[in-house]
């Protein structure tokens, strides 16, 4: 049988050493390549309990709090309604896995002709230093009202499924920043980044979503982002030479990552002090449904040439939640739900720029 690994970069990126031709994984990780996710033994639990749809959750924590920035559907809406009925919620926890607390909604979708007047999506919420200042960054898709009327009012599913989705074509990754976490949120006249150029043979020249924000030591940031283009959807990397750009694609012709991946998340581990690991850059994402397969784990060294784990090591994590004090069941998971995040609970963020894994 050959040997799990030869360098420390077979086990899933650095996920562990490589010790005798074995993988000694670190913790939070699991496998023979530690390419899988390792839960706590205590089992999940619910973190925040609503009568609307959420969908994901990004949390920070400021002092002895924790805040979570989530989508939230209005209108009796389902998720499928993410471009016409989300807004992003503020929750508060003294610790990151809750009991949550509903703080009031942060950012909903402007009034028309904005670009963001249909659904803002997807959050993610950083802390970020401008000029000598420190603020809080909170990434976001956008979408447009195109549907009529086109007055500022959204569909309401109370009494049936309203088939007005709201429009894809029209996503986009906005920014709002604020020198609080309670707010008020300022936002871009546009976005921070929209499709690009099919003429120029870009290839995600219909739109583009759910950015994942990696800060790095020098004070730019790697923007992973879901982009479109006629069949297909897959994803992107873009460079923005501050938190709030200007951002340029770093890979225009093609993805960085295949059409099987979506909706990542993503950290920077920083490299060891004694010089033998890098910076590595890290993403979950969503590839799958079910018991079988619902996440995947990739990994680069620059942000453009993405090593897929799940190829080699399997999937990161299953559909199978392990609730704690109940069976375990199957669900569909998503990459940037708080369940499905690795060794949580005592990884909080670095300042920006200290290479600290800086999460979310």
């Amino acid at each position: 049988m050959p040997a799990a690994c030869s360098t420390a970069a077979d086990c899933a990126g650095f996920n562990g050493d490589c010790v005798s031709g074995g993988c000694e994984c670190h913790p939070g990780w699991a496998g023979e390549r530690c390419g899988q996710v390792s839960w706590s033994a205590a089992g999940a639990r619910r973190a925040f309990r609503s009568r609307s749809w959420t969908w994901g959750g990004s949390p920070i924590r400021d002092g002895s709090t924790v805040h979570m920035f989530a989508s939230e559907m209005t209108g009796d809406c389902g998720v499928l309604h993410y471009c016409s009925n989300s807004r992003v919620v503020h929750l508060t926890a003294a610790h990151p896995l809750g009991p949550y607390e509903r703080a009031g909604v942060a950012l909903a979708p402007r009034s028309p002709p904005h670009w963001d007047s249909g659904g803002v999506h997807g959050p993610t919420i950083h802390r970020v230093r401008s000029g000598g200042a420190w603020l809080w960054a909170l990434y976001y898709m956008g979408s447009a009202n195109t549907w009529d009327p086109r007055d500022g009012t959204h569909p309401n599913c109370t009494r049936r499924v309203d088939p007005r989705t709201g429009d894809r074509a029209t996503r986009r990754v906005g920014l709002a920043t604020s020198a609080s976490l309670w707010g008020p949120w300022a936002r871009r006249d546009s976005p921070l980044l929209g499709p690009g150029d099919r003429a120029a043979g870009d290839w995600d020249y219909e739109d583009v979503s759910n950015a994942t924000p990696l800060l790095l030591r020098n004070g730019t940031v790697l923007m992973l982002y879901k982009g479109r283009g006629g069949d297909l959807q897959a994803v992107g990397v873009a460079r923005c030479a501050r938190f709030d750009g200007p951002c340029s694609r770093l890979r225009p012709a093609s993805p960085v990552l295949s059409s099987r991946v979506e909706d990542t998340w993503g950290w920077v581990a920083p490299a060891s002090e004694d010089g033998t690991r890098p910076e590595v850059l890290h993403v979950l994402s969503h590839a799958g449904n079910g018991a079988t397969e619902a996440g995947g784990h990739a990994w680069s060294l620059d942000g453009v040439r993405w090593n897929d784990t799940t190829r080699s090591a399997g999937a990161a994590y299953t559909g199978a939640v392990r609730w704690a004090g109940a069976p375990t069941a199957a669900m569909v998971l998503r990459d940037d739900a708080l369940l499905t995040k690795p060794d949580l609970a005592g990884d909080w963020p670095a300042e920006p720029g200290a290479g600290g894994r800086g999460w979310p």
